[in-house]
């Protein structure tokens, strides 16, 4: 998410906005926002900044909230950042209510990523995958779908859950041809990590 929001955040006054799908805490967004802050301070600065959680569940987005009231508090590594953290509940086998988030950031401007760490590309089916991707497709402020895949090797069939799914990358059955290429996203970056890719689709 950092790599590629870094070169697009020329305008200081453009709204950055982060969906996020089954996001629980959405610490993959706050940590986003670290690193473009570390990588080049004051890039965030007077900036509007804000986070969806689109999750079922209260428990994950109560923590969320509570760890970025810290990031941003006094010696956080955000601290004096303005970040909008809302909760809104969502079940992705009913993509009626995602379209409203990008529409958001289509009438303000906003520059926006989606992801889904743990979520969605893991547990959902190749049918609920597709439809998610459709709705978001319309709206060009969505750079790009940032998210993990479980791999389908042997380590992880050996210690995966009985829910998830583990699609890998390649191969007819693969996370590219779940409804990703059919939903009009192609996958452009993967980074190899030991039980799951993370993917960036754009």
């Amino acid at each position: 998410m950092a790599d590629t929001l870094a070169p697009l955040l020329a305008d200081p006054h453009r709204h950055l906005r982060f969906v996020n799908i089954a996001g629980g805490p959405a610490m993959d967004n706050m940590n986003a926002l670290i690193l473009l802050n570390k990588n080049q301070p004051g890039i965030l600065a007077h900036r509007k900044v804000s986070i969806d959680v689109l999750d079922l569940n209260d428990e994950g987005p109560a923590f969320g909230q509570n760890a970025l009231n810290a990031l941003t508090g006094a010696g956080g590594p955000l601290q004096g950042m303005q970040v909008a953290f809302r909760h809104v509940c969502y079940n992705w086998a009913e993509t009626a209510h995602l379209e409203s988030v990008p529409r958001e950031a289509h009438a303000d401007g906003s520059l926006a990523m989606c992801s889904s760490e743990g979520g969605l590309f893991e547990y959902g089916s190749d049918s609920e995958i597709e439809a998610n991707l459709r709705v978001l497709r319309p709206f060009a402020e969505i750079l790009a779908v940032v998210g993990s895949v479980t791999r389908a090797d042997e380590p992880t069939q050996r210690c995966g859950r009985p829910a998830l799914l583990p699609r890998g990358l390649g191969g007819a059955g693969g996370f590219s041809h779940s409804g990703v290429q059919q939903a009009g996203w192609d996958v452009s970056r993967v980074v190899e990590r030991p039980f799951s890719d993370q993917v960036v689709l754009t």
